[in-house]
């Protein structure tokens, strides 16, 4: 029988993670065995450590050594219907969905739950998704890449948290009708160019990621909401002449503009130009002479730390004030 032997070690590794979810069979034999086997099967497999380890630990053990593994070692742990059943590729991906995909009772929102599913397996279980209009990557902290989600073109929103090694979004780009992006700490992320094609984008989170720069944003002409917060990365700004202001100004349609825990941010000049804003925040950052948005007739709730002067804002618009951190 020929086997795929990456594939079967991914399966018993997901196959363990299903066993700790369902205490009801984690005592059958065989599938303590096999997490034995497996874990004894690891590259510099040291007895002593290994034989010793809770079966939980034994499961992380093999997690953390997938890429180190010597996988051909597995053939001999495992009979051909066993290894036929979890190969199976079929069977193997309803698994993954039943477990790790939860679809609301309206069918339209769908959530890929807190895994360690590679990019490729989390690509199995969105292809078991129907016609959905939000979509939540929740702490899909093994991704490195969005699937694709070309069959997904009703998309509205998308909310990705947690992904710690996501890399890339470029799938994103085929989701013309999406209205609302949420990202939050995934520092991989260092460009929002794909998002040029979203036109129709009214909403923009991003919260600890490490965009370089919003200049792409300048062409989405519905954009209503922008949030950096801990966006570090962002550091073309420390001007007037330099890029992110500069795009700044162009977003004019802006109502909400969250700029917070961005030191690097100094002049608030240009957002004097963002004539429809109602709601500002730019706590935490490095402006201090607050004057020019005295301007901006719609401005309405202004959040700043105690660190910086409102004097010429006061009963013009509501101020919060933080703690200054």
């Amino acid at each position: 029988m020929n086997i795929d032997h990456n594939k079967a070690l991914n399966a018993l590794y997901d196959y363990a993670i299903d066993m700790l979810e369902h205490p009801e069979i984690i005592d059958r034999p065989e599938v303590k065995e096999t997490v034995d086997q497996v874990a004894r099967s690891i590259l510099n497999y040291q007895p002593e450590v290994i034989d010793d380890l809770p079966f939980s630990l034994k499961v992380a053990v093999i997690d953390r050594s997938l890429e180190v593994t010597s996988i051909d070692q597995i053939q001999a742990y495992l009979d051909s219907d066993t290894c036929s059943a979890i190969i199976n590729q079929d069977h193997h991906t309803d698994k993954l969905a039943g477990y790790f995909l939860k679809v609301s009772d309206d069918g339209k929102s769908a959530q890929i739950q807190e895994n360690r599913l590679s990019s490729a397996q989390i690509q199995l279980v969105i292809n078991k998704i129907n016609r959905v209009e939000h979509l939540v990557f929740e702490g899909c902290r093994m991704m490195e890449v969005l699937p694709d989600l070309s069959r997904h073109g009703e998309l509205h929103s998308v909310v990705i948290r947690d992904a710690l090694n996501l890399k890339g979004i470029s799938s994103l780009a085929s989701l013309r009708e999406l209205i609302s992006l949420e990202i939050y700490n995934s520092m991989g992320i260092t460009s929002f160019e794909v998002l040029a094609k979203n036109t129709h984008l009214r909403s923009l989170v991003a919260v600890r990621c490490g965009v370089e720069s919003i200049q792409p944003l300048t062409t989405l002409e519905e954009l209503t909401h922008l949030e950096l917060t801990k966006c570090f990365h962002l550091t073309d700004y420390i001007d007037e002449d330099k890029p992110l202001l500069n795009a700044l100004k162009e977003i004019k349609d802006l109502q909400v503009l969250k700029l917070s825990n961005i030191s690097g941010l100094k002049n608030a000049a240009p957002l004097k130009e963002l004539k429809e804003l109602v709601e500002l925040d730019i706590s935490h950052t490095g402006i201090d002479d607050l004057s020019p948005l005295a301007d901006l007739e719609n401005l309405k709730v202004l959040t700043v730390d105690e660190t910086q002067e409102v004097d010429a804002l006061e009963n013009k618009v509501e101020v919060i004030t933080l703690d200054h951190k």
